[in-house]
């Protein structure tokens, strides 16, 4: 048969598979579990399309379906009908318009099940060969029997689409999450999750992590040498345009503005941020994450204790903020963070760059102050870069919410307000505001550590080796409560309760961890695993589970997680009222359904 008649076959038998495909597939199917804790399929209607007879049934893609029973997977069509039987892998791999399964107990069997072909069309593979790049990445090839024919929208691929599908030559590599790139022949490792992927055309670029292409590159780049150092670029993959691929997986772009060919050369990313390398293009001199990098073209002698020369300096901008890179022993160092504005004197911009060091790595807001050091002594600059403290007191530091600035002077803190421009003088030392807190701060004393309020009271005593905010589940942090540890480092949380600080969970409770704050208590962990203690103290659970779920009413701990068909869920009130326990039986658990049926 020649090319001509065969894509009109190939066509015409294309149609055919639509409409039956469309018309054996109208129908809505949706997991669902019996009374018994086992998965069928049903329709629309609530009619059961697919017998209840399995242990875990997950979505595949497509409307596609993959169901377990007896430790084994099958895989179901969209019309909840049977396509492959319980007897391969959990990782089936689409490809070609298949879905390809491997035998759970024979390894080198496959099946191959085609998605546009009538009920029933499965085909089995011949020679199949795996090439293994690593443990987790694996090259598959081998050749697909008497099967349907389809093709293609892309005219270029009809005759190799076609052949394919009537018993031709297949090749692709699986990767991590059972994703399957097609037609490769051989991947080479570069660094990290990116793979050099050879085929027909050429060779591409991928991150195997998540299936990702990232770019073309020319077979010679890959003759190269991968370097191991993470401050190299890996490799040019495009010299015409002047891009390279970095050792995280990201494309920079070689910039038109380049400072010097000889020396140094500005890259891009393509999202607004820019960095430096050198004259090979393989040495990141500066990282690709300011918003400008600008050269020094003047006489600027602003930099303190140390000399520099001139014109071999970069201005940094992040936001609206500035640093410095300076050459040193011909290399580039940093002298300065990001932490100083544009100031104005007498008209010209420039940057106060003679506070070298800076007690906080942290951009600042514009309405707040900067805790500088100068000659070994603190200070604070305002935020046009003003000194309105001079640099005198012994150290400093800042806060968050409100932004504060202290300085330490003789075992005493000098708090500054940028707001009202005061200065107040407290009797402990080292003052910091805890992060979501309205009026509390950390305090020391002799290397303890304790809670005022912002009248200096004393909330919890100075005798903790630590403390920090208390953070809920979704990483939240609260306003009232703190993690601390005791002098051996064990671990418990103190609340404010009618202004005085109180253990509701003890330090002496011997907990490995404080997994969260819930609303309804303290999760905590010991000897891996999960309990629960009320807010005055009181146990809500013991720690005998392997997990929680949360739910609107009610709560559920989880035991058994590690085996396949002993799981149970013990179910709370949110007083720590036991009310029932729920068999779940397999590891598999829906935990939106689970909150939908017993803890609304």
């Amino acid at each position: 048969m020649n090319t001509k008649n065969l894509i009109k076959k190939a066509l015409a038998l294309l149609m055919i598979a639509i409409v039956s495909t469309g018309a054996m597939f109208a129908q809505i199917v949706t997991p669902k579990q019996n009374d018994k804790g086992k998965w069928g399929m049903v329709d629309n209607t609530g009619k059961w399309v697919a017998k209840a007879e399995y242990t875990a049934i997950e979505p595949f893609g497509d409307n596609y379906y993959i169901m377990q029973k007896d430790g084994k997977w099958g895989l179901i069509r969209p019309d909840g009908k049977k396509a492959l039987d319980c007897k391969y892998k959990h990782e089936m791999l689409p490809a070609f318009g298949y879905i390809f399964a491997q035998e759970a107990d024979n390894s080198s069997k496959w099946q191959a099940w085609d998605k546009l072909a009538d009920s029933g069309n499965k085909t089995s593979l011949k020679n199949v060969s795996i090439k293994h790049v690593n443990d987790t990445i694996q090259i598959i090839s081998g050749e697909i029997g008497s099967s349907y024919i389809s093709i293609e929208n892309s005219k270029k691929y009809i005759q190799s689409i076609v052949d394919l599908r009537n018993g031709g030559q297949f090749s692709f590599l699986t990767t991590k999450g059972g994703i399957a790139i097609i037609g490769v022949s051989s991947a080479k490792h570069l660094v990290g999750d990116i793979y050099a992927c050879s085929h027909q055309r050429g060779c591409d670029i991928y991150d195997l992590s998540t299936g990702k292409y990232i770019a073309s590159v020319n077979s010679s780049a890959l003759s190269q040498p991968m370097p191991t150092d993470q401050t190299l670029l890996v490799l040019p993959v495009d010299y015409y345009n002047n891009k390279y691929l970095s050792n995280t997986g990201k494309i920079y772009k070689d910039t038109l503005n380049r400072f010097d060919m000889q020396e140094n050369r500005l890259i891009a990313d393509g999202n607004g941020k820019y960095g430096l390398v050198d004259k090979t293009g393989r040495n990141i001199k500066i990282p690709v994450e300011y918003d400008a990098i600008i050269r020094d073209q003047g006489n600027y002698k602003r930099i303190e204790n140390g000399s520099i020369s001139n014109n071999d300096n970069y201005y940094l901008r992040k936001g609206s903020l500035w640093g410095i890179y300076a050459s040193v022993n011909n290399s580039l160092k940093m002298l300065t963070e990001c932490i100083y504005p544009y100031c104005v004197e007498d008209g010209e911009k420039y940057i106060p760059f003679k506070y070298l060091t800076y007690c906080e790595n942290q951009n600042q807001p514009w309405n707040a102050c900067f805790v500088v050091m100068s000659n070994g002594k603190a200070g604070i600059l305002d935020n046009f870069g003003k000194e309105i403290v001079p640099c005198k007191y012994d150290g400093g530091g800042f806060s968050d919410n409100p932004r504060l600035g202290y300085l330490y002077d003789n075992g005493k803190t000098i708090i500054y307000n940028p707001i009202d421009k005061s200065l107040t003088t407290r009797k402990y030392s080292n003052y910091k505001r805890f992060i979501g807190a309205k009026s509390f701060y950390l305090v020391e004393q002799n290397g303890k550590f304790g809670v005022v309020d912002d009248k200096d009271n004393l909330i919890l005593p100075i005798k903790y080796s630590q403390i920090t905010e208390a953070i809920t589940s979704d990483n939240g942090h609260l306003d009232d409560a703190f993690h601390v540890w005791d002098a051996d480092g064990r671990i418990g949380v103190a609340k404010v309760i009618n202004g005085k600080g109180k253990e509701i969970v003890p330090c002496a409770g011997n907990y490995d961890r404080i997994w969260g704050y819930e609303s309804y208590g303290v999760i905590v962990v010991k000897n891996g695993k999960q309990g629960c203690i009320k807010e005055n103290g009181a146990t809500f659970c013991r720690p005998v589970y392997d997990g929680h779920i949360n739910g609107l009413k009610r709560i559920g701990f989880i035991k058994n997680s590690a085996t396949s068909n002993d799981v149970t869920v013990d179910i709370y009130d949110y007083n720590g009222k036991y009310l029932t326990t729920v068999n779940v039986g397999s590891s598999y658990l829906d935990q939106r359904w689970f909150v939908q049926k017993y803890l609304m």
